[in-house]
């Protein structure tokens, strides 16, 4: 099987930066997985196929000679697509995750170009590199970012967009012979990016775009103020609005509003509004808070608040929080809270929320119910020495983990309830055995005395019918047998204080007593066992 272009006069076009045939440079790049179209982490011939022949076309199609059209003859004996590569085996693979979007050039740090890929948001993709050292370029369309990386061999290194630092992007010249071809700057007729001309003025006061002083265009200003609605270019300064404010440019300073406002570029600062804020550009440095909901489509460094839910689609550093939800796509390190659920893809640093979910979280997920792929998420059922039948939900990661607990005595009288939890830490000893270090706290409550005080209409206290908190402290061990099946013992070390809480009746026998400023404490231990799912 082969491929070529169509001609061979074509396929000796060569660029200055690829040191090769725009044919053989696609076919290159293809090979070391960005023709990977089905994310499999491998390349077909039939996606190298077409990964070259687009990318030659797209880049040949304005060229001198002409546009390139690879073609495609082959003679195969037997079923299924022929596998090129296999990206998981080669030396060092570098990531691009599905948040991050652009053109990115890799080159060693000889400057040699090894390759240059269109990504785009939604997708994820995986290059095989030999393993050494390399500067990576990122260019959107308002946004030209660098990082230097060191690939070692058998990693697997995922590129994050807070590894990059922005870099302003040089003047493009013209090719050509000649002082003034070569002096004279690419017009915007010829690279479809012509631009209208920015407009600036210290002041800018209007009541609707339209309206406005100075009259006429959406100016750049250091200070804007719109009775009701206001839009400018460039704020660099302050834009203050009664009711909506839009900035179609960026951002350094303050935009505040009573309704809404909306950001197209860059914030460096604060955006503020009391109902919702959007910031459509390359992210935030600083601050973007609304009364109700906010959304940012890049990267934030610093705080991003919601009275009730705020969504960010870039990553960030700092903080996300909002009263309801918070929903995050991409790379965030920091915290993620909200007052009910938080959503991460990817999340270094603590999830604090009744329910936390997570692709992949490195940290704590600190609330009720806790849903990490790849983590801990186990119910279970047990029993105690203490004559107790109990059911567990243990959600979170191996670093941190929380766990609920509800149990009865196994006669099923249900004349007593046993409920707590607490938090631990999980110590993997291999595939199948593994110890939980736990923190629980547990507590008792005499439902036959409620049911008698209720009869007689007397007042229920809490003295008489059960104790306040017992704390205690647990490990176990666990032996997996399948994958969402294990079976677990262990023991526990409850304290009780005399006069404090010594109403649970089951606590009897031996224990390890001492005493503490005139006041009894024992230590009783229990012991459990039970499957976890």
């Amino acid at each position: 099987a082969y491929l070529s272009s169509s001609s061979e006069s074509e396929a000796s076009q060569e660029s200055d930066s690829i040191q090769a045939s725009y044919f053989t440079h696609a076919l290159v790049t293809g090979l070391r997985g960005a023709a990977d179209a089905s994310g499999d982490g491998k390349v077909s011939l039939n996606e190298l196929y077409h990964y070259a022949y687009n990318e030659t076309l797209a880049r040949t199609e304005f060229s001198v000679a002409g546009p390139q059209h690879p073609s495609y003859n082959f003679t195969l004996v037997g079923s299924g697509d022929l596998v090129m590569t296999d990206i998981a085996a080669g030396d060092a693979v570098l990531i691009l995750d599905s948040v991050q979007d652009g053109k990115f050039f890799v080159r060693t740090t000889g400057g040699t170009l090894v390759a240059e890929v269109n990504k785009v948001f939604g997708t994820s993709m995986a290059l095989a590199l030999p393993a050494g050292k390399y500067v990576v370029s990122c260019v959107t369309a308002g946004w030209t970012a660098q990082c230097t990386i060191q690939l070692k061999s058998g990693e697997r290194f995922r590129l994050e967009r807070s590894d990059f630092t922005e870099i302003i992007p040089e003047t493009t010249r013209r090719r050509g012979t000649g002082d003034e071809a070569a002096a004279e700057e690419i017009s915007a007729e010829e690279t479809g990016t012509e631009e209208t001309e920015d407009r600036w003025t210290p002041f800018y006061i209007s009541l609707v775009p339209g309206v406005s002083f100075p009259w006429g265009g959406n100016y750049s200003a250091n200070i804007s103020a719109s009775l009701l609605a206001g839009r400018n270019n460039n704020i660099t300064g302050i834009q203050a609005n009664g009711f909506y404010g839009h900035i179609t440019g960026n951002l350094s300073g303050v935009q505040a509003s009573g309704f809404m406002s909306i950001i197209d570029g860059k914030v460096t600062g604060v955006q503020t509004s009391g109902f919702m804020n959007i910031a459509r550009g390359e992210g935030v440095v600083g601050i973007q808070d609304a009364g109700f909901l906010n959304i940012n489509n890049g990267y934030i460094h610093g705080v991003q608040a919601a009275g009730f839910m705020n969504i960010n689609n870039g990553g960030f550093i700092g903080i996300q929080g909002a009263g309801f939800m918070t929903i995050m796509q991409g790379h965030g390190k920091g915290v993620q809270a909200a007052g009910f659920l938080n959503i991460a893809d990817r999340l270094d640093g603590v999830q604090l929320g009744i329910i936390n979910v997570a692709n992949e979280l490195n940290g704590a997920p600190i609330g009720f119910l806790n849903f990490i792929k790849g983590g801990i998420c186990s119910p279970a059922v047990y029993v105690d020495s203490l004559k107790n039948l109990f059911l567990q939900y243990q959600g979170g990661t191996e670093w941190f983990y929380t766990f609920y607990f509800v149990g009865t005595p196994w006669d099923f009288k249900f004349d007593e309830l046993v409920y707590g939890g607490g938090f631990g830490a999980r110590l993997k000893l291999g595939r199948m055995l593994s110890f939980d270090f736990d923190i629980s706290t547990k507590q008792y409550l005499n439902i036959a005395k409620i049911e008698e005080l209720h009869s007689k209409d007397q007042k229920i206290r809490w003295e008489d019918i059960g104790s306040q908190t017992i704390p205690g402290a647990r490990v176990s061990l666990n032996v997996s047998l399948f994958k969402r099946l294990s079976v677990f013992c262990g023991v526990s070390a409850d304290l009780i204080v005399e006069g404090y809480n010594d109403k649970y009746p089951a606590y009897k026998g031996p224990n390890a007593s001492f005493t503490v400023n005139d006041t009894t404490c024992k230590l009783y231990p229990t012991f459990f066992a039970g499957l976890k799912f």
